[in-house]
């Protein structure tokens, strides 16, 4: 603004805008939106990073505990399969098959 003053009112009327100190205004107004919106911004990011971190401690969670009625599952079917072979065996070495 104080450029186009100078370029078309001349020096006097550019000199009397920069006196009064519109300009500085205007940029501090600038900065302090400026700043909200960063702060904001952060507040925001922080959330959605807190957000996320509990988030994952869930999944993890529930990964963990879905996990162990798996390994519980193997464990009986390996038993299973075990004592089934041992009889299979025993009864084969009794019945003289083999």
């Amino acid at each position: 603004m104080t450029i186009a003053l100078r370029q078309n009112k001349g020096f006097d009327a550019a000199r009397s805008a920069v006196i009064t100190n519109d300009g500085k205004r205007t940029m501090d107004e600038i900065r302090a939106i400026v700043g909200a919106m960063t702060a904001e911004e952060k507040r925001l990011l922080d959330n959605r990073t807190a957000d996320a971190a509990k988030a994952e401690r869930l999944i993890v969670g529930v990964a963990f505990l879905g996990g162990i009625p798996s390994l519980v599952g193997r464990a009986v079917a390996a038993l299973a399969v075990s004592n089934y072979r041992r009889r299979k065996t025993r009864h084969e070495n009794i019945s003289g098959h083999g």
